[in-house]
């Protein structure tokens, strides 16, 4: 008896969402994986599938995992190291190949199928991963944005259905809007956001004055552009109703943000390996380094109440709660910095605000983990 397509997508699926195959590490590791199914045959045995040294899955590398992509017309390289040096790869191939041998106990394994569903996780990591602009300043503003815009396309040649160049344009116009008449003139949105339900995706959110002009902003910086909301228009969302505020409340991610992954990043670079989320610990540091015995807060400047200017704006509706809401968290980070500091931890906070200057950043977070005597405060911005 084989598995319907239907039933092995489903598997799939529940597999990927309940272990975190997302990320580029766990999809090699699949590619891999699958690709030993198909010579040896399921079941799999795990220990056939680990190097002779015992530290590595069998096989994993660039060259391993490019041959796979090259088969599907992917020429970009989903991974320096093929996902080889990647924490957790022994553990992510005991996960796969158990979830391979129980599939097989239900009825043979369609393979083709399973490799096509890691590809189309392939096209998904990379239509995630920003846009960079490479800032020079020998080059004129016009050739900075065509360079972004054939960035655009390129990717559209690999995403079929998805217009990214469109999209960049008008992230553009929005941006530029943004400077023209400066900020809160029009409402933003995401570039796929329709105007009510029903209405064509992609059209744009309606300005305050009631026309059509409007288009979301880019961020830039040194890693590249990525489309986020202007804080204000997560604090007009937060006057919504209550039902509204809920939602909004539940979608805030209280780890792997995208500030916490630039500081992770520094760390590594730096030469330094971390624990992340240490529920054991006062306030569950973000970054947590066993042996020097510090750790770093990554702190919203909004939820944590920096004194910057993101932090400093109270939404209009509910007030009261949201300033005795800030405070709380305030009086909290302050009792969890004591409480590490008494156990004979050192601490940095580092606010929202500082990942802009990522040189500046990465000098802060060496300084700290170098210095065996000081360590930050709240008071690190």
């Amino acid at each position: 008896m084989k598995l319907t397509a239907a039933a092995l997508q489903k598997e799939l699926a529940a597999f990927t969402a309940e272990n975190s195959f997302r990320g580029k590490g766990p999809i090699s590791v699949a590619l891999v994986v699958t690709q030993h199914a198909r010579t040896m045959g399921l079941p799999l045995k795990e220990e056939k599938l680990i190097t002779e040294g015992g530290g590595q899955v069998l096989g994993l590398g660039k060259g391993a995992v490019q041959t796979v992509l090259k088969r599907h017309g992917i020429d970009r390289v989903l991974a320096s190291e093929g996902g080889r040096t990647s924490r957790g790869s022994l553990h992510n191939m005991r996960e796969y190949v158990a979830f391979l041998n129980r599939l097989k106990s239900q009825g043979e394994v369609d393979l083709d199928a399973v490799e096509a569903f890691w590809i189309e996780r392939v096209h998904e990591f990379f239509a995630g991963k920003p846009f960079k602009i490479k800032l020079d300043a020998s080059k004129s503003l016009r050739t900075v944005v065509r360079d972004v815009i054939e960035q655009a396309e390129e990717r559209q040649k690999t995403t079929p259905g998805m217009y990214y160049a469109g999209a960049v344009l008008q992230h553009l116009v929005g941006a530029k809007l943004d400077c023209a008449l400066g900020k809160g003139k029009f409402e933003h949105n995401s570039f796929s956001t329709a105007d009510s339900p029903g209405a064509r995706a992609g059209r744009r959110g309606r300005p305050q004055n009631g026309s059509d002009r409007h288009c979301g902003p880019i961020q830039r910086s040194g890693r590249g552009i990525r489309n986020r909301s202007e804080p204000q228009d997560r604090i007009a969302a937060m006057n919504e109703t209550q039902d509204a505020r809920s939602r909004i409340m539940r979608a805030v991610k209280s780890r792997d943000t995208a500030p916490e992954m630039v500081v992770r990043r520094l760390a590594h670079g730096l030469g330094y390996r971390f624990r992340v989320c240490r529920k054991d610990l006062p306030g569950c540091p973000d970054i947590v380094f066993p042996g020097l015995q510090k750790v770093i807060f990554v702190h919203g400047c909004f939820w944590h109440g920096h004194d910057c200017a993101r932090g400093a704006r109270v939404p209009k509706g509910n007030r009261d709660y949201w300033l005795k809401k800030m405070a709380g968290n305030r009086s909290r980070d302050e009792k969890n910095l004591a409480k590490l500091a008494d156990a004979g931890w050192k601490s940095l906070v580092v606010w929202e605000c500082a990942i802009r200057n990522e040189g500046q950043l990465r000098r802060k977070v060496g300084r700290f983990l170098a210095d065996g005597k000081t360590g930050g405060s709240r008071e690190d911005k």
